[in-house]
């Protein structure tokens, strides 16, 4: 049973002072979520984005991708390169899957450097 997404998302919710019921519907998602993620099942990156976004960290924090679960700051006045963002582009255009699967892919070569 997959519980890392559960305890991660648990865990956010109880610092925040909120209930996981309360999240998921400040966000527009069914209450019933929370009883199917803490049964072990992990939900899409789409779903994750929104959980994420609300809580103000990275979507590869839940996946276990990274330590730091705070999103760094973009310096400021930078913004993407053309490169950047023809990646950025071609990633929104993947399956949830694809996407866990580039995210992992990354993370592994940045822990080489």
């Amino acid at each position: 049973m997959n519980t890392e997404f559960w305890n991660k998302f648990e865990q956010l919710c109880e610092m925040s002072g909120k209930t996981p019921t309360g999240v998921v519907r400040a966000i527009g998602l069914s209450s019933g979520n929370p009883s199917a993620w803490r049964a072990g099942r992990v939900p899409g990156m789409g779903v994750i984005n929104k959980i994420a976004t609300y809580f103000g960290v990275t979507p590869a924090y839940f996946m276990g991708l990274e330590g730091e679960k705070e999103k760094s700051p973009a310096p400021e006045g930078a913004e993407l390169s053309e490169e950047e963002t023809r990646l950025l582009e071609a990633f929104r255009l993947l399956s949830d899957p694809e996407r866990a699967l580039i995210l992992r892919q990354v993370s592994g070569l940045v822990r080489e450097q």
